[in-house]
């Protein structure tokens, strides 16, 4: 008891320092993409607003309906935002405290899988200290926060939570329910937790109708989410499949199947559009290795080792159900067919178990190396993370938007997403407005005058996409592109001239390879 409450006040000292560490590198790491403006400034509509059922003001011709798929995740942002302002800080101080919470599940899971406090301390510090966790815990997405749902379902999987009388099928049910409200990459966690029970009702620890509440709890809590957004769009399910369609989402199983190897090879690469991939090569490859040292553990144990005893049967059960989360971790992202970057997060907590579970089976539970394995790791990860964090230690976000102060915040303009943190609610129209002129029926000059636009932020990046037409994945084809060039030469004042080489271009693969320029245009004669 004693030793448990050491380490707990250990836990706790190092998760304090951990905060406020993070709330001083917060808004230095990782750079600031639009996906952050996207998702708070929907938020910052709804509190003007007062209605779930509004879309971004960003976005006007753009294509957008009003759903309630991540409405609890936007909900969490309200209370931030109205405290701290609408700013990154803000916002990301959100997946900071959820990630924090994550922490503490996870040492928690730690104590109940390894029966030793120690081994929990280090492994919790040693994913603290994971280069994709720390970018996951600084990103104003759902990400965090996901995870953080992860692992309370799983601890409550582990030890269930709350009195007898709370059925545990129903609670874990509304724990993956619930989490429609933050992502619809919920549809993973509950495919976990499917996989789960299916292997319980198989070794007879849980029955088959215990199977059967997880799925009906979870499918009418998920329900409460799509009835709230056909309140607010009676063509809901059309829509959200019109724009899964344009994700992947729709492509045939078998394609799906074929994707997800690129899918890693592309993380392994450190290959994105849009968002920063982390370093993780090495974390791939030792992932890799656990995995497969897994399986053939599992193959000699269950088909070829007949005369285990029960310690270690159980062992060789936890290795197959932390083996079952990652494969179906991956399941989900086939049958949803949508492989982003960030989602890779969801392994790490499981692998990192995982690893520790085969390494305490192969050394046969032997402290003193375990510990000193646990502690160079902690040594090298901390390294390795500090080193990338550092790169990005001199390009401020707050400076970037100081750039744009010739403009008023309440001045109608046409920039960049990234740029949404600087202007006023419903100021700023976003480029991917543009892709959709020719379907409006508008031109160029018509866009700037029916929507009373006075300024024009024209990123040098537009400029590298006309030249190199693959990238028109960012914002859609730009045939407007003569003729914008053409109105701005014509009908406006460059006004203010920056160079930004983190936040002048969009594609981290040409990030502080070129100082980007960034030109402020003011329209003559707005009438």
């Amino acid at each position: 008891m004693k030793n448990s409450k050491k380490n707990f006040y250990i836990i706790a000292i190092y998760l304090l320092l951990y905060f406020i560490i993070g709330l001083n590198c917060l808004e230095i790491f990782p750079f600031v993409h639009s996906d952050e403006p996207w998702l708070s400034g929907l938020t910052r509509n709804m509190m003007e607003s007062k209605s779930i059922y509004c879309t971004e003001t960003f976005f006007n011709i753009y294509p957008r309906f009003p759903h309630s798929i991540k409405v609890i995740f936007h909900v969490i942002q309200m209370p931030f935002i109205l405290v701290f302002g609408y700013n990154i800080f803000a916002v990301r101080l959100v997946s900071l405290i959820f990630s924090i919470f994550t922490l503490i599940l996870f040492y928690c899971i730690c104590t109940k899988i390894f029966k030793n406090g120690i081994y929990s301390v280090l492994l919790t510090i040693l994913f603290s200290v994971n280069i994709q966790f720390i970018y996951a815990s600084h990103f104003a997405r759902q990400e965090s926060i996901m995870v953080f749902f992860f692992m309370l379902g799983f601890y409550h999987y582990l030890s269930p939570l709350g009195n007898k009388k709370i059925n545990p099928h129903i609670l874990l049910g509304l724990i993956i329910g619930l989490s429609v409200g933050i992502h619809p990459n919920s549809f993973v966690i509950a495919v976990v937790f499917g996989l789960l029970y299916i292997i319980d009702v198989f070794h007879r620890t849980k029955k088959f109708r215990n199977l059967i509440t997880l799925i009906m709890t979870t499918g009418f809590t998920a329900l409460i989410f799509v009835i709230l957004s056909f309140i607010g769009d009676a063509d809901f399910i059309t829509h959200y499949t019109n724009f899964g369609e344009t994700l992947g989402v729709s492509s045939s199983f078998y394609d799906k199947i074929l994707t997800i190897p690129y899918y890693y090879k592309k993380l392994y690469l450190g290959i994105s559009g849009t968002y920063y991939t982390p370093p993780i090569q090495a974390y791939l490859i030792i992932f890799a290795i656990i995995a497969i040292s897994s399986i053939l553990y599992l193959l000699v144990k269950y088909l070829w080792n007949k005369n285990s005893n029960k310690k270690e049967s159980f062992s060789g059960l936890t290795i197959f159900r932390l083996l079952t989360c990652i494969i179906g971790i991956n399941i989900g992202f086939i049958i949803i067919g949508r492989y982003n970057q960030t989602n890779i997060i969801f392994i790490f907590p499981f692998f990192y178990l995982l690893t520790l579970a085969l390494i305490c089976k192969i050394v046969d539970y032997r402290k003193e190396l375990i510990i000193c394995f646990m502690g160079l790791s902690i040594i090298l990860s901390s390294y390795y993370t500090l080193k990338e964090v550092r790169l990005y230690t001199p390009y401020n976000y707050d400076a970037y938007l100081d750039e744009l102060s010739v403009i008023p915040s309440d001045a109608k303009t046409l920039g960049n997403l990234n740029m949404e943190f600087y202007f006023d609610n419903a100021k700023l129209l976003d480029y991917r407005n543009l892709t959709f002129l020719e379907e409006n029926n508008m031109s160029f000059r018509d866009y700037i005058e029916a929507n009373n636009i006075e300024y024009i932020i024209y990123t040098e990046e537009l400029d590298y996409i006309n030249r190199n037409p693959r990238w028109n994945v960012l914002y859609g084809k730009d045939y407007y592109y003569d003729e914008m060039n053409n109105y701005i030469e014509k009908n406006c004042t460059l006004i203010h001239e920056f160079s930004n080489p983190l936040y002048g271009i969009r594609i981290p693969r040409y990030m502080m390879e070129y100082d980007w320029k960034v030109k402020i245009y003011k329209i003559n004669n707005i009438s």
